[in-house]
């Protein structure tokens, strides 16, 4: 497979996933790519690493994502992010945004409400730990390791 993204008159991003033959003659004639370069790209063993040959102009990035593996780890990120995210929303709605965060100021500490306050307060804390509970549990279970 392989798709490409250009970024500049001189850049591209070539991405290469077990090329048809076909395929690879494209990546020599409209990249000039070495048949090298391209060896080593697709190489399963290939370790990850950075070449750069200043004479020809090229730039070789050799990586490896497994999903399979990071998968624990982008949940435990994407949960982290979506807390943070809460928290802000919170925060802006103190400042009229809207919300809860609305809601606790507007309605529960300028009109001395300590009732609404500590409701809109206990919901957002409700609500991250709901986010954190659900995000470490498929986190645990997207672990690997773990089993």
């Amino acid at each position: 497979m392989l798709s490409s993204v250009k970024f500049n008159d001189h850049s591209y991003w070539v991405s290469v996933f077990e090329p048809l033959p076909h395929e690879r003659d494209e990546l020599f004639e409209k990249y000039e790519v070495t048949s090298d370069l391209l060896d080593y790209a697709i190489d399963p063993y290939e370790k990850a690493r950075i070449e750069i040959d200043r004479d020809a102009g090229i730039t070789l990035l050799i990586f490896d994502v497994y999903i399979r593996e990071a998968r624990s780890e982008l949940v435990r990120v994407s949960t982290v992010t979506l807390i943070s995210l809460i928290g802000l929303t919170a925060m802006a709605g103190a400042i009229g945004a809207g919300g809860l965060g609305n809601t606790a100021i507007s309605y529960g500490y300028n009109r001395f409400n300590n009732d609404v306050t500590l409701v809109a307060t206990l919901l957002v804390l409700l609500l991250v730990l709901i986010v954190q509970l659900v995000g470490d549990w498929l986190a645990q279970r997207l672990n690997h390791q773990a089993r």
